[in-house]
């Protein structure tokens, strides 16, 4: 017989998945001041399990501190512009990088996410269909990331998607937008399926634009 024991992972990590789930779900609001003190009587927890998950946060860039004050981070329309003109460069190298490291079983995934987002792009005004949508979403760049096989682009690109989530997670509420993201996604896969690195790397950049200019507005 074989005995498997899983070991629950650090305290602190629990914490910080918690939290962090709660700031890009949007149940913790941005701009939100967080208290340490508070959270910790909160979840009946020392402080020290609370400070470790505070800074990993803060390193993320997730959690910010003005003047010892600490606030849940808040994009400004400046600051969107820069996520996106750094994203806009790492993806778009991404997309020639997973050409190159081009797999039947990339292939594979891309074309099962591909089916399972057409049940969803001509959903009504529905918060659930929605947050479905979003997660395939997040899916499909996740799957260009991994498959770049470049470990810091995927760390970089990673943390400025995070800053964005809850921004990305709003605008997918409303059905008409879900149909052009699947559009525009749907024409990289090919693109990319195609061999054509030129073609994907400019759609992807003109997806970003396009994404950023709905966030600008929007906001």
């Amino acid at each position: 017989m074989t005995i498997q024991i899983v070991q629950a992972p650090p305290l602190y990590l629990q914490i910080y998945e918690a939290i962090r789930e709660d700031i890009l779900t949007g149940a913790i609001k941005a701009d939100e001041q967080i208290i340490e003190a508070q959270l910790a009587k909160k979840l009946k927890v020392s402080r020290g399990p609370i400070r470790e998950a505070v800074g990993k946060l803060e390193l993320e860039g997730l959690l910010l501190r003005k003047n010892g004050t600490l606030f849940v981070y808040k994009t400004s329309k400046e600051d969107l512009k820069q996520i996106y003109q750094c994203r806009i460069v790492l993806e778009s190298l991404a997309v020639r990088l997973l050409i190159t490291n081009w797999t039947e079983e990339v292939h594979q995934e891309l074309q099962e996410l591909f089916w399972e987002k057409e049940k969803f792009i001509n959903e009504l005004e529905n918060p659930n269909e929605s947050e479905d949508f979003n997660r395939m979403c997040s899916a499909f760049h996740d799957i260009i990331l991994i498959g770049s096989k470049n470990e810091r682009l995927y760390q970089q690109t990673n943390h400025l998607r995070n800053l964005t989530r809850f921004y990305k997670s709003s605008k997918l509420r409303d059905a008409r937008r879900r149909v052009i993201i699947h559009k525009q996604h749907f024409e990289i896969y090919n693109a990319m399926k195609d061999q054509d690195a030129d073609r994907a790397s400019i759609l992807m950049q003109e997806h970003m634009e396009d994404d950023l200019e709905y966030l600008l507005n929007n906001i």
